[in-house]
Parts: structure tokens; C-alpha cells; sequence
């Protein structure tokens, strides 16, 4: 009997990113041996990204990601399906959530998105018993070798396997309008760009402050893009820590990110925590510097040639790697520095690798 995948994603933004992109590889490759589905929350029915998906549309399932909800839907696609012929592999699923699929599944794969989580508090310490139980026998995946090490240690009767995250970098050329750098309406101010929708947690906050402090005592003109959905949150945080700025600008997210990594100087990732920093390789594959904080899960590309590292939840540490960046941008070496990441990222953080991983682990377990 042929085995069936059914990828549960609790995914519903506008724009599919790698994640989407990356799932659409890998089904491609996978239905070569599996009948491959779908379940996403409702919200999600009418995103524009599911053409992306190379599965007919009736292999697409919505349902409120309630657990209560989930199970159900769960429990009814499994007595079409099949309980113990499909593996199921989650994504951005965790607690009761998981729990509510196991109870429909037999086979479960875990995708671990998020960072891995802490115990050092007696209601974690709890949590950590009650999802010990949930994820037990679970095949976890940790989407970078921190990530993976630490979740290792957190759940102790599951199988852990690391896949570190990639990029589509021709989907990433596909949204492009392939548009060369755009000239800057002032040539002399040093253009920042930082994905903020989890604006703490991002250091957007840190951000902020380095670039006015840059404004303010160095005297350079310096302005920070800040991209989040939705905007109102980040305008209001944006108030907070810089009111009335005319160095800082908030915009929504957009598809063709290349084009915007492009139109920048540098981005800026000084993030407090991360399971992998996807933006982090995107722009170092384009046409800027990229600044990044030292924290695991995104230190794990100090491997990229040309990022310059910073201190976790320091301003002044990012002042100065600002300060050199604005430096190099003069340097006649900046080309070739340019160059040297993307040539990297291209052959070490391509999509490939990671879908022959994930069959991997398909056909090593089940």
C-alpha cells in the first residue's frame, strides 16, 4: 500500500516565503513515492499561495487550528486517509496542538520552527513532563544544530534530527522585478532594513535606538525600513522608542524582498533569540551588508564570509557595527565581499539539500 504525507501547518501569512516555497519542492519530490496533503487554517483558504503547491485542490484541507477543532478535522481525514498508512509532518505545531494530531496519526514527524524552550521556571518545568509525553516517539526536527542540541536534551524519549533550514533562491529571483539598486532620493544617508513584525523579539527596538544615536552624535544620516504585519503595532512600538523620527518607516510586508534587500545599504538582524534566521542568508545572497547578533540558531551561519556579528540586546555594539558598515561601503572591497556571499550561500543554504533530508528521514523511520 502506497504511504501517504499530509504536511499540518499552522502557516496563514500573505507572502508563502521559503517556507512555502521550500514545501512545494519538497512535495514535488516526495510524490514520487507518497500521495501527498495538505492542512491549513482557514484563514488560509483563499492565499494566492497555494497554486505554489503541486497538488490538486482537493488534497487541500482548512479548519479552525483550535486543538479541539483540529482533532476533529484530524480524526475525519484520517478515516479517509488512513490513521496508521500516512505520516504526518507538522509545522509550527506544538503542545495540546501536536497532542490533537497524534490521536488521528500514528506516524508523526515534528518540524521544531521555533527556538527551542527553556525549563528554568517550575510552571516550564511542568510543561517540559507534559510535552515529554505528547512528543514521545515523535521523530523532532530542529532546523539548526543549537536548535537540535537543545531539543535533544528538553525531549528525551523522541528522536531528534537536525535539517537545517535553506533557501529557494530561485524563487527568490522569481519575485524580483530584477531591477538593479534604486538611486536613494539622498546618496549620502546609509539605508538600514529590518524585518520587525515580532518587533522584541527582532531587536527592533535595539535597532532604533542605534540609529539614533548615529543621527545624533556621529552626525551621519542614517534611516531604518522597518517591514511588519501589520503596520499599526509597529508604528505604535516605533513611537515608543523614537517619537516622531523622520529617520524610521515602517511598510508592510512584501513579496519581492530581493528588491527591497537590493534597494538598501545593510540589513540588520539583531535579533534576541532565533531557530534560524532565514533573512539573515536572503540577504546575504543580495546586493547588501548584513549586520546579525550573535545568538544561537542565527550564529550558526558565521560560516556566511562578510556578516558583521554583534552582541546579543547591545545598542552600542550595534552603533559600531553600523559605524563599520557605513565604513565599507566606500571600500573598494565591498564588491568582492558581495560577491563571496552569495557565491557561499548559493552552494552551502540551497533547497536541495534540504528536501533530500527530509526524505531522508521519511524513509530511515517510517
Amino acid at each position: 500500500m502506497k504511504q501517504n504525507i499530509i504536511h499540518i501547518c499552522y502557516f496563514s501569512p500573505s507572502y508563502p516565503g521559503n517556507f512555502i516555497a521550500s514545501l512545494a519542492k519538497l512535495t514535488a519530490e516526495s510524490q514520487k513515492q507518497y500521495t501527498v496533503y495538505f492542512l491549513f487554517p482557514t484563514q488560509a483558504r483563499q492565499a494566492p499561495w497555494l497554486s505554489m503547491l503541486p497538488v490538486s485542490p482537493d488534497r487541500i484541507f482548512f479548519c479552525d487550528f483550535s486543538p479541539k477543532a483540529l482533532y476533529f478535522c484530524c480524526k475525519k481525514i484520517a478515516s479517509k486517509i488512513g490513521k496508521h498508512s500516512t505520516i504526518a509532518h507538522t509545522h509550527f505545531i506544538d503542545f495540546l496542538h501536536l497532542l490533537a494530531v497524534k490521536l488521528c496519526f500514528r506516524h508523526n514527524v515534528c518540524h521544531y520552527h521555533m527556538a527551542a524552550p527553556d525549563d528554568n521556571t517550575i510552571k516550564r518545568k511542568i510543561r517540559k513532563i507534559v510535552c515529554s509525553i505528547i512528543y514521545c516517539k515523535s521523530i523532532i526536527i530542529g532546523v539548526s544544530e543549537p536548535v537540535t542540541s537543545k531539543l535533544h536534551s528538553y525531549f528525551k524519549f523522541s528522536k531528534c534530527e537536525c535539517i537545517t533550514n535553506a533557501i529557494d533562491f530561485d524563487s527568490l529571483d522569481s519575485y524580483s522585478s530584477g531591477s538593479s539598486k534604486s538611486a536613494p532620493s539622498d546618496p549620502e544617508k546609509f539605508r538600514l532594513l529590518i524585518h520587525g513584525s515580532h518587533f522584541i523579539r527582532k531587536g527592533v527596538d535595539l535597532a532604533i535606538q542605534a540609529v539614533e544615536q548615529i543621527n545624533l552624535n556621529h552626525h551621519i544620516k542614517c534611516s531604518l525600513l522597518i517591514t511588519a504585519h501589520p503596520t499599526s503595532v509597529a508604528e505604535e512600538l516605533v513611537n515608543q522608542y523614537a517619537p516622531n523620527s523622520s529617520n524610521i518607516q515602517v511598510m508592510d510586508v512584501i513579496r519581492d524582498v530581493k528588491d527591497l534587500y537590493d534597494s538598501v545599504d545593510a540589513f540588520i538582524s539583531p535579533s534576541r533569540s532565533e531557530a534560524f534566521a532565514y533573512a539573515v542568508a536572503e540577504s546575504s545572497y543580495c546586493n547588501c551588508q548584513v549586520i546579525a547578533s550573535d545568538v544561537p540558531g542565527q550564529n550558526t551561519m558565521k560560516d556566511i564570509p562578510g556578516i558583521i556579528w554583534v552582541e546579543p540586546n547591545s545598542v552600542q555594539s550595534i552603533t559600531n557595527a553600523i559605524l563599520d558598515a557605513i565604513d565599507r561601503k566606500s571600500s573598494p572591497d565591498l564588491a568582492e565581499i558581495n560577491r563571496k556571499q552569495k557565491e557561499y550561500v548559493t552552494k552551502n543554504y540551497g533547497i536541495d539539500t534540504w528536501v533530500a533530508r527530509n526524505m531522508e528521514i521519511y524513509r530511515n523511520y517510517f
